[in-house]
């Protein structure tokens, strides 16, 4: 679902936003399985042309171990907890890909760097996968009861789809 606005928001307009947040444990979520509905894997496995080989190899390597989708997603994540976050990176250097710099060079970044990553390692190993991009709920104003978000509230998840469950 995205939330887009007609034009424009200035400072301090107001919006509302609805959500639904799952309560899935992690033992479900490693249950769900792989059946896949068409639509998802037609569209939530795919990989850009010309990815360099050694990130999909990276990520078979890195989920060796791992049995199920959820396994395979938490492999991931904490290997890339083994990464810097900065806010202060070069970007990769004209016609290389992005992902293969963030894991092979730089090995630094911020949340689209590692959103990214790990999406495309996930896309790799075949667990669908997308990548989100939103903001934080930003800080609460008692005064008027609303959260003001602003632009350093800008943030970017992965998120994976589970059987039953959904994105999470």
């Amino acid at each position: 679902l995205s939330v887009t606005a007609p034009q424009m928001l200035k400072p301090y307009q107001r919006y509302s936003v609805t959500a639904t947040v799952s309560t899935a444990t992690p033992a479900e979520l490693a249950e769900a399985g792989e059946n896949y509905e068409a639509w998802v894997k037609d569209y939530y496995l795919q990989l850009p042309l010309g990815l360099p080989a050694r990130v999909p190899q990276l990520a078979e390597k890195v989920t060796e171990g791992a049995k199920t989708p959820y396994e395979k997603a938490v492999a991931i994540k904490d290997f890339l907890h083994n990464f810097k976050y900065s806010l202060t990176v070069k970007p990769p250097p004209a016609g290389t890909d992005g992902v293969d710099w963030f894991l092979f060079h730089e090995r630094q970044g911020f949340c689209t760097h590692y959103a990214s990553a790990m999406v495309i390692m996930l896309r790799s190993v075949g667990v669908p996968a997308r990548l989100a991009i939103g903001y934080l709920p930003g800080e609460f104003d008692e005064a008027s009861g609303t959260f003001i978000v602003q632009a350093k509230d800008y943030h970017a998840w992965s998120e994976v789809y589970f059987p039953k469950y959904g994105w999470i």
